[in-house]
């Protein structure tokens, strides 16, 4: 690879460390989403795992497994709204690792932001966008 200025950064939920002193990475989703999937989820995944394997500071762990726990909520609990709350199925999805899949797509994202600033104009669906957000906002 090569030096960039830019940094991964982002919260994971569960790390579990294993007999043998590597740990599995695990991501917890609430959702009812056909999307709760491996392939989904498997960027965040990844980048969750190259700042663990290669952190800018600190020492690196060895990740041997990474995976989503998914909660997807199907009954309603309590009869009161101060004791309300849902009942969940619970799953857990493993996510395979390609990181070199991973690494196409950060080569990717940085090509993208260190690349030229893309001209503004009607069809610009970003430009579109801000200039209705700001409508909005006054």
């Amino acid at each position: 690879g090569e030096t960039t200025r830019w940094r991964i950064l982002g919260k994971y939920d569960l790390v579990a460390e294993n007999d043998d002193g590597t740990v599995a990475l695990i991501d917890c989703k609430v959702s009812d989403s056909a999307r709760d999937s491996g392939e989904f989820y498997s960027p965040q995944l990844h980048a969750y795992v190259y700042a663990m394997e290669v952190p800018a500071v600190g020492k690196a762990l060895s990740v041997a497994s990474m995976g989503l726990l998914v909660w997807k909520p199907n009954r309603v609990l309590g009869d009161s709204a101060e004791n309300y709350g849902f009942g969940v199925a619970q799953s857990y999805v493993p996510v395979e690792r390609n990181e070199n899949e991973f690494l196409r797509v950060i080569q990717d994202f940085i090509t993208v932001l260190e690349g030229p600033f893309p001209d503004a104009g009607p069809t610009c669906t970003t430009c579109n966008y801000l200039v209705q957000r700001s409508g909005v906002d006054a």
